[in-house]
C-alpha cells in the first residue's frame, strides 16, 4: 500500500521513543508498536505509534510522559485530533479495550497544517484545546473514517494516513528551520543555554523565541530543560548505579540541587525516588520504593483522552 512500515524490514534500527516515564509498568498492560514514515514524509512525520490494550472489569492505568518537543495528530474510536504540548507531566488513562492511531508531527508540522486552512489558532493553545480533525484539514473526518475502518491493520492504517497528507501539498520548507532547531537540541549535548542554540543557526535570541512560539508554543528554554529532563530519566532508569551529582553535572546543571528541583518539579518524584521505582518495576533487586506521598504536576490539557499524546 506504500507506506514504508517496519524499520526491521528495511534493516533499520527501530523506532526509540523515550516519551514515556514508566516503560515497565505499562508493558503488561499496553502493546505499543512504532514506525517510521515513508521517505518522502519525513519532512512532515517523526514516527507513527500505535498502542492497543485491555484491562480487566473495572481496572485503569495512568500513563505519565515527558512529551517531545512536537504535536500529535491521534484517532481512536471516540476522537480524532490535533493534540498539543503538556508544558509539565503529560497523562492518559487507560481502562477497558482500546487503540488508538497516532502520529508524532515534526515540530514544524502543526503551524503548517494550521495555515493550510487559514486557521488562527495558535500552537500553544492546541494544548488546551485540541483541534478535531473533521473542522482542521480538508478531509480530516473521511481520514478519521478511514482509520477506524482498518484499524486492526497497522500498515493499512499508515497507507491511509499517508495518502491523504500527500494530498495536502503542504510546502515542506515552511517547519524545515524549527525541525532543525528541534533537533539541535536533541543531538547535541554541547548546546547549553538559549544563547548557545541561537548562535547555530546565526539568529538573535528574540527571533529564535518568536520561532520556537510559533510552531511549538514554548520558549527555548523550555526546549533545553525538557530534552535534559527526558535524558535524565532515561538515564536513571538504565542506570541504577548512576551517581546523581555527575548526571546533573553531564546535563550540564551547575549543581545537583538545581538538577533536582528541576526534575522533581517537571516530573513530581525526586531523581532517586524516580530511580527507586522505575527500578521496583521492572524487578531489579534492589530496596523498595518508600511510600511517601508525591504530589505530581500533571499539566490539564488534552492529554487526559486515552493514547493521547507520546
Amino acid at each position: 500500500m506504500g507506506a514504508e512500515v517496519g524499520a526491521s524490514e528495511r534493516g533499520e534500527p527501530p523506532v526509540v521513543s523515550r516519551g514515556v516515564l514508566f516503560p515497565a509498568e505499562s508493558a503488561p498492560m499496553v502493546r505499543l508498536e512504532r514506525y517510521r514514515p515513508s521517505a518522502d514524509l519525513t519532512a512532515f512525520v517523526r514516527h507513527y505509534w500505535i498502542p492497543r490494550w485491555s484491562l480487566p472489569p473495572g481496572a485503569t492505568h495512568e500513563e505519565l510522559l515527558l512529551q517531545y518537543a512536537t504535536c500529535n495528530l491521534v484517532v481512536s474510536d471516540d476522537y480524532a485530533a490535533l493534540f498539543g504540548l503538556a508544558r509539565g507531566v503529560g497523562s492518559r488513562t487507560l481502562e477497558g479495550e482500546g487503540w488508538a492511531f497516532g502520529v508524532m508531527l515534526q515540530p514544524g508540522t502543526a503551524r503548517t497544517l494550521l495555515d493550510a486552512r487559514g486557521d488562527e489558532r495558535t500552537v500553544a493553545g492546541l494544548s488546551e484545546a485540541p483541534a478535531p480533525l473533521d473542522g482542521l484539514v480538508t478531509g480530516g473526518a473521511e481520514l478519521a473514517a478511514g482509520i477506524r475502518s482498518v484499524r486492526d491493520d497497522d500498515t493499512a492504517m499508515i497507507a491511509a494516513f499517508e495518502q491523504w497528507l500527500r494530498s495536502l501539498r503542504l510546502d515542506a520548507g515552511r517547519g524545515s528551520l524549527i525541525n532543525d532547531v528541534v533537533h539541535a537540541v536533541e543531538t547535541d549535548p554541547d548546546i547549553r543555554t538559549v544563547e548557545d542554540l541561537a548562535g547555530r543557526f546565526s539568529l538573535g535570541v528574540r527571533s529564535l523565541q518568536r520561532l520556537t512560539a510559533e510552531f511549538v508554543g514554548m520558549n527555548p528554554k523550555w526546549l533545553l530543560q525538557r530534552q535534559r529532563l527526558q535524558d535524565a530519566a532515561a538515564r536513571l532508569r538504565d542506570d541504577p548505579d548512576a551517581d546523581l551529582a555527575t548526571v546533573a553535572a553531564e546535563l550540564g546543571y551547575a549543581d545537583q540541587a538545581h538538577f533536582s528541583r528541576d526534575f522533581a518539579r517537571a516530573v513530581g518524584l525526586a531523581p532517586g525516588e524516580y530511580s527507586r521505582r522505575t527500578q521496583v518495576e521492572s524487578g531489579r533487586n534492589v530496596p523498595e520504593l518508600r511510600s511517601e506521598g508525591v504530589s505530581r504536576a500533571i499539566a490539564p490539557n488534552a492529554a487526559d483522552h486515552p493514547g493521547a499524546t507520546e
